[in-house]
């Protein structure tokens, strides 16, 4: 089988680049149904047409590149990732997978490899939370998680500015034949994910693969403390209800609690802070946030999210303000299929290139897809484990290693007859 194109790929990776919703800054924003976005989707749909693939899109958005097999009857084999960013993000998280997923297709078909199964390269809608504050929208709706199933669920989730989902898709033309985008178990044989690892773990042990077996969840909660706006300087320190103070409670006790379960793959972090009013001279009124709690295993995760609410009620009594929460998401933990797992390692040792089994500490589609089929990911180096920033970067040579590896993968799954479960 012929080595997937670099230049495709370099090419690709800095052309998406170029749509940007910040170009002021270092980094890329591309939040779904922004300018920028459309414009990536229009590159990507270019791409897809030019190398000869079928292409569809559903209605929330989700871009399809088929690659027809001797039997369109068997399950399909999808493999793909996401294509928006968070806000000043990097280059390569999700890219490398949306890409590679179009160039891999193309691949096997430019060789003229023989494969039982369609074969679709999957570029999911929205996987980063930036802009409704829900990630993984795109394959949410596709698994049909609760909330996430009629068009009327899109009518409930607005962004910063009110704007509800609803309203950004249909102005982008979307929102029609809304009841296909719902697949089910058995539709699909299975799923597998080039993405960057996002973290140090790679790049430490000098290892050019990563065979992901376990993704964490996140549990997403908005918080809302309203304590009384006073003058910050007439306003005695033991008559103030300050909503700041005991918002920084919350934060210290989240980062005491992530550190004491002594794991890697459980972590809490607060990202997002909006202050009222907002002014140096002022006790603040109201501060409005988002906990985002990660875990490898579901009983702690949901204990330390039981937890911090009842540490809501404590405060309440202490500091005399109201607090306010709402659980936005909680997702399970999954595992990777032990066959998949089996078989990526096949591919690597055929191709001699070391790898390392491992647990991804961010959450992707993949983590949705495992509720429909078998599913699996494959990781490259991310230098100094920095994403989610402007510097985030991984070499050509590593992307083109995780290549070799997803076509070979791809192909000898499409080719699999006997069952993966």
């Amino acid at each position: 089988m012929k080595r997937a194109d670099r230049k495709f790929m370099e090419d690709g990776i800095r052309t998406l680049h170029t749509f940007n919703s910040t170009p002021e800054l270092k980094g890329n924003t591309r939040y779904i149904f922004t300018d920028a976005d459309m414009q990536a989707r229009d590159y990507l749909k270019s791409l897809i047409k030019e190398a000869g693939l079928e292409l569809y899109e559903d209605g929330i958005g989700n871009i399809f590149a088929v690659l027809r097999g001797e039997d369109s009857k068997l399950p399909p084999v999808w493999t793909g990732s996401h294509f928006d960013t968070v806000i000043n993000g990097g280059m390569y998280d999700g890219v490398v997978g949306s890409l590679g997923a179009i160039e891999a297709l193309k691949v096997i078909k430019d060789s003229g490899e023989r494969h039982l199964r369609d074969i679709a390269a999957v570029l999911f809608t929205s996987e980063e939370s930036g802009r409704f504050g829900i990630g993984c929208l795109g394959s949410h709706f596709i698994t049909g998680e609760e909330g996430f199933v009629s068009i009327e669920d899109t009518k409930r989730i607005k962004d910063d500015s009110g704007v509800t989902l609803y309203e950004a898709m249909t102005e982008r033309g979307y929102g029609k034949d809304f009841e296909k985008i719902r697949k089910k178990k058995g539709d699909i044989f299975a799923f597998i994910e080039l993405h960057i690892e996002q973290g140090p773990v790679l790049e430490s042990m000098g290892i050019p693969i990563g065979i992901v077996t376990g993704i964490t969840a996140p549990t997403y909660i908005s918080v809302t403390i309203k304590g009384e706006q006073r003058h910050a300087g007439s306003t005695p320190m033991n008559a103030r209800k300050d909503s700041m103070c005991a918002f920084a409670e919350i934060v210290l006790e989240l980062e005491s609690y992530a550190k004491s379960l002594g794991h890697p793959n459980f972590c809490a972090t607060v990202g997002k802070v909006n202050v009222s009013p907002n002014a140096s001279n002022v006790i603040a009124g109201e501060v409005r946030f988002t906990i985002d709690l990660r875990g490898i295993k579901s009983k702690p995760k949901d204990k330390m999210a039981e937890d911090i609410i009842r540490f809501f009620a404590y405060l309440k009594e202490k500091r005399g303000v109201k607090i306010e929460y709402h659980i936005d998401a909680n997702d399970k933990p999954m595992f990777s299929n032990e066959n998949l797992v089996e078989l990526i390692e096949g591919v690597c040792e055929d191709k001699k290139l070391p790898y390392h089994k491992m647990n991804s500490g961010a959450y992707h589609d993949s983590l949705m897809m495992a509720k429909l089929c078998p599913m699996a990911m494959i990781f490259v180096p991310s230098k100094d484990g920095i994403s989610h920033d402007p510097d985030e970067y991984t070499s050509m040579d590593e992307i083109m290693e995780g290549m070799d590896v997803l076509c070979e993968s791809v192909l000898r799954i499409a080719n699999r007859t006997e069952p993966l479960n």
